[in-house]
């Protein structure tokens, strides 16, 4: 993330407890304005937003604490989907030649079948999902 955009972010969560329609359109802003060289940036906002909604501490000015395997299990939720072939073709998620996240569910994927979810993968190939 590049610095204007680090500023906007570290902005929006200082002010968050003050105007949370604010931190919204903030966020857009950094949706708006990030370069697209990979999407496990997006991935990774979505999770948190999801996250930070689901836990909304109960007094404003409270910190909130995002445990980063959780954090990374719903960013693997979120290309869960995507790494399967579409047309025959893998589809490609970063123009960077190596997209660590997305190598990793491909492969983790490869244990499994089209139409397997990711929680029979967790429980079924417990090895193969926590490396």
């Amino acid at each position: 993330m590049s610095r204007r955009l680090c500023d906007v972010y570290a902005s929006a969560v200082r002010d968050a407890a003050i105007d949370p329609l604010e931190l919204g359109q903030r966020l857009v802003a950094v949706l708006e304005s990030g370069r697209r060289v990979a999407t496990y940036k997006l991935a990774t906002l979505i999770a948190l937003l999801d996250f930070a909604v689901e836990h909304l501490p109960e007094q404003p000015d409270s910190g909130l604490a995002v445990p980063v395997r959780n954090l990374a299990e719903r960013v693997i939720e979120i290309y869960w989907p995507q790494v399967l072939p579409f047309e025959g073709a893998e589809l490609k998620q970063s123009t960077q030649p190596a997209a660590s996240i997305l190598q990793q569910t491909v492969r983790l994927r490869s244990h499994t079948g089209p139409g397997v979810s990711l929680a029979v993968v967790r429980q079924a190939h417990a090895a193969a999902y926590e490396s």
